[in-house]
């Protein structure tokens, strides 16, 4: 998504009340996407059978169920029971998202409507396995729908439908082939990505995070600079104790501060993923804090912190939420020193996202928002009293 998108769908947000309240009918509304999504996945398991349910009218209906049911679920986002911002953010992205599924598929553009499909668990990964946080499932019924689907769709959509020890076992699976780093790196990567994902931050759990890179570890196959990846990862956690989770605002800010420290430092070059599991523990406790504290005193350094750490962990889930971070930022600590800093690194984004080998090109409408945003940020100057002539 372009910066200008991110701009505007942010802008419908900034008028949305937050509740921690949940209720009974955003849990009817997930069960109801749920079997819709297994529905539409099990008909995406090829380009020919997608090709010819899109064909039925029944599955058309079902699309369009799909999309009304995306729409309810991001009007109801206030009711989910988690005052984390990013249910927000992700609910609405995922929204749009359907819709152009919906458009996709009454204009029989079959295999843009079929990729579609199988992208949107993105959106529920990247909303499920942000804390420890919310319900699991042991096994839920019609998995043996999704069989047909590739071993990271299969742990898609079990992350999706938060059966988190299936979709861990079937990531395993796959990454203890040998030889896949050699067949697919961008599988290995994705699914190790994910794969970490739900051992550090859903789980909460060292043994499996150490049983995971130790698997990792001990494939002869792997290249030597995913192996120095691993090795720099496996000291990432030498100093991490699940049990001694920080209670309080300002530590959990100044826990995940270290963290973000801490990845800097093993970083030899800007989103080096050396630095991703000291950023999936600082995340953890950024969305952790937003969570319990939505309106604390350390709200800005927060939402400023997770975009940095998603400069980096974007790859996990959605490119985008490191730019409704920075926008959030602006908009919850405005004239401020780190306001400030959100919008020149969403400023830089800007540039990099309009920047390609024809030059540089940023819309007008993009460029006087980028002006509105500044003046947003930009710290009052505190005038003092005048000295006597």
């Amino acid at each position: 998504m372009k910066p200008l998108i991110a701009c505007l769908v942010f802008t419908s947000l900034l008028a949305l009340p937050r509740t921690s309240h949940g209720d009974e009918r955003w849990k009817i509304t997930m069960r109801t996407l749920e079997n819709s999504l297994q529905a539409l996945l099990y008909e995406s398991s090829s380009s020919p059978r997608f090709a010819e349910a899109l064909k039925k009218e029944s599955f058309q209906k079902e699309i369009a169920r799909f999309s009304s049911t995306a729409s309810e679920l991001s009007e109801r986002k206030g009711t989910s029971g988690d005052a984390d911002p990013s249910i927000e953010l992700i609910s609405s992205l995922f929204k749009q998202e359907a819709q152009h599924l919906q458009w996709a598929a009454k204009n029989k553009n079959t295999e843009y409507a079929r990729h579609l499909v199988l992208s949107m668990t993105q959106y529920c990964v990247a909303c499920h396995t942000r804390t420890s946080g919310g319900i699991e499932f042991s096994s839920r019924s019609g998995n043996e729908k999704i069989e047909a689907l590739d071993a990271a769709e299969r742990a898609s959509y079990l992350i999706s439908t938060r059966q988190f020890d299936l979709a861990l076992a079937e990531l395993q699976k796959q990454l203890s082939n040998q030889k896949l780093p050699e067949e697919n790196i961008r599988d290995w990567e994705r699914s190790t990505r994910m794969a970490l994902s739900l051992s550090i931050r859903v789980k909460n759990d060292l043994s499996a995070t150490q049983a995971l890179l130790t698997q990792l570890d001990a494939n002869p196959r792997l290249p030597e600079y995913l192996k120095a990846q691993v090795s720099v990862w496996k000291k990432s956690i030498q100093d991490w104790d699940p049990k001694s989770l920080p209670k309080t605002e300002k530590a959990l800010n100044a826990e995940a501060k270290k963290l973000i420290a801490s990845a800097k430092k093993t970083q030899e070059y800007g989103m080096d993923p050396s630095a991703q599991v000291y950023l999936l523990r600082a995340s953890a406790l950024l969305h952790e804090q937003l969570r319990l504290f939505p309106r604390g005193k350390l709200t800005g350094p927060a939402l400023h912190d997770l975009g940095l750490a998603y400069e980096t962990l974007e790859s996990v889930g959605i490119f985008e939420l490191k730019d409704y971070y920075y926008l959030l930022c602006m908009k919850e600590s405005p004239h401020s020193a780190i306001a400030q800093s959100c919008y020149r690194q969403y400023e830089r984004g800007v540039y990099d996202g309009y920047t390609g080998s024809g030059g540089t090109h940023v819309p007008e409408e993009l460029q006087a928002r980028l002006k509105e945003l500044k003046t947003l940020s930009t710290p009052t100057q505190k005038s003092g009293a005048k000295k006597p002539l």
